[in-house]
Parts: structure tokens; sequence; C-alpha cells
């Protein structure tokens, strides 16, 4: 992972903690990486709505959520990341999975 990536997840474990006592019984414990703000699951729809309402605001196209991570591997090959490197990053195990041109 990019350190920026360490630091931001770092970032919101903390978050959590503090969120989780000022909680306490009212806190739902699921260990998850991101949660609503009682620690529970979000809502994939409402996800994808606020995804919506952000690239709007951002005077951006409609985009799948999933569609980062392709934009991601485009700008980061057109970008100079190595293919090798970018199918790392992206936890392909098969090369011709990166390296789709289609």
């Amino acid at each position: 992972m990019f350190p920026d990536v360490i630091r931001i997840l770092k970032s919101v474990k903390a978050e959590q903690a503090r969120i989780r006592l000022s909680l306490g019984d009212k806190y739902t414990n699921n260990n998850l990486v991101f949660s609503n703000s009682d620690g529970n699951l979000y809502i994939a729809r409402n996800v994808q709505k606020q995804f919506q309402v952000i690239l709007k605001t951002a005077g951006l196209e409609y985009m799948t959520i999933h569609g980062l991570r392709h934009t991601f591997a485009t700008r980061g090959l057109e970008n100079g990341i190595e293919i090798r490197v970018m199918q790392e990053l992206l936890g392909h195990v098969d090369f011709s999975t990166s390296n789709d041109k289609n």
C-alpha cells in the first residue's frame, strides 16, 4: 500500500476508536475498516448515491465506485507505473488481467 493510504487508514481507525468510546454500548463493534457512525455496515446504494453527489459537486460525470479502480490503473499506466507494479497494486494474479487492452 502507498504510505498515504496507510496514514489515512490509521486515522480512520483512531477516529473509530474515539467514536466507539463516546457511544459506549450504542456502538456495534463489527471490526469493519469503514462503518457508519454506530459501527454498522454502510448500505451500498447510499454509498453510491453519496459518491454521485461528490462527483457532481466536483463537476465529474457519472462513474461507479468500482470505476475508480479502472481510472487508477489507467492513470497509473499513463504516468509510467510499470505493468508488473500495477498488477501487484491491483492484486491481479494473471498478467493478462492488468494488461487487458479491450
